[in-house]
């Protein structure tokens, strides 16, 4: 008989915002540092720069994040990388975004109130500022240590099941203003079985630029230590945004997205009446053509009958 498991695991995203890049800048040893309640093992990276308010209303790109390049330290900064790597190569053309972040294999545990050292360079013209690396992973904890849930001892049946925002009492209609602050959007899953989160689609695929999310469990405490941009936390409902290739040429993404959304690890599992939180933030004053939309939210999963 297999041993009970001794550790619970719960999912977590951590943002790091750096500091401006100046052209050419290299940055080095910059120290991130983890949370100091619990360890933190890391499962993959993601990153993003604000989007350029130059292009119109109706597309955005990121416009000098292939330009970067990065390295970074593991638990006892050990560099995993021998010198500077550029994001396109050590992301991927997505750079860890559509819900997807790129994998980090094997995982990487830091300790209670570990540091992340990182290496930054700006190779473009210009100044680069708003630039953010999202490390997704999980806290560890021993078992008890959260009120998370897990299924019950006998389950009669499963049904995969989506959840869209305002098509019923689940998820209301999030209407953003081109500046908007929402607190403690509830999500309450039908009372009739358990339901288990593993992944969210979010955004309208043209029209809005900076959205930013903060996942809340059942006792309003957050799943990151900052708001995540939906395009790193979710990815958008349609199209998702252009990419940069090069100095000033951009492609439409091909693979991950609406269709392929990432995975929660581990799956966030909500008993029968219970519910979670999202706070969402909206900052597009910048943007040319920005308005008020109704702004699309679809969470996505199973549900566990018992």
């Amino acid at each position: 008989m297999p041993s009970p498991p001794t550790e619970q695991w719960r999912h977590q995203d951590y943002v790091f915002s750096a500091p401006s890049l100046a052209a050419g800048a290299l940055l080095q040893a910059i120290p991130f540092q983890l949370d100091a309640d619990y360890p933190f093992e890391l499962h993959g990276i993601a990153a993003r720069v604000p989007y350029n308010s130059t292009v119109g209303a109706n597309f955005g790109t990121q416009a000098g994040l292939n330009l970067i390049s990065m390295r970074w330290s593991g638990p006892t900064q050990n560099y995993r990388q021998d010198a500077l790597v550029p994001l396109p190569l050590l992301l991927g053309p997505y750079f860890g975004q559509v819900g997807n972040p790129r994998p980090v294999y094997p995982a990487q545990r830091w300790p209670r109130s570990g540091v992340i050292n990182l290496d930054l360079q700006n190779n473009g013209p210009n100044t680069i500022t708003g630039l953010q690396i999202v490390f997704r992973g999980v806290k560890v904890g021993p078992m008890g240590s959260w009120n998370t849930y897990t299924y019950p001892a006998k389950v009669t049946r499963t049904l995969p099941f989506w959840y869209p925002s305002g098509a019923g009492p689940a998820i209301p209609t999030l209407t953003l203003g081109v500046t908007q602050n929402l607190t403690n959007v509830l999500f309450t899953p039908d009372n009739d079985s358990d339901f288990v989160l593993w992944f969210g689609q979010a955004g309208p695929d043209t029209g809005t630029y900076e959205v930013f999310f903060t996942m809340k469990d059942d006792g309003f405490k957050p799943y990151s230590n900052a708001p995540v941009h939906a395009d790193i936390l979710f990815g958008r409902s349609g199209f998702p945004a252009a990419f940069p290739v090069g100095a000033s040429s951009y492609v439409a993404p091909v693979g991950p997205g609406a269709s392929q959304p990432g995975l929660f690890v581990p799956e966030i599992y909500l008993p029968k009446n219970n519910r979670m939180f999202f706070d969402v933030q909206r900052s597009d004053a910048a943007y040319a053509g920005a308005g008020s939309v109704t702004y699309p939210l679809t969470l996505g999963g199973m549900k566990v009958f018992s």
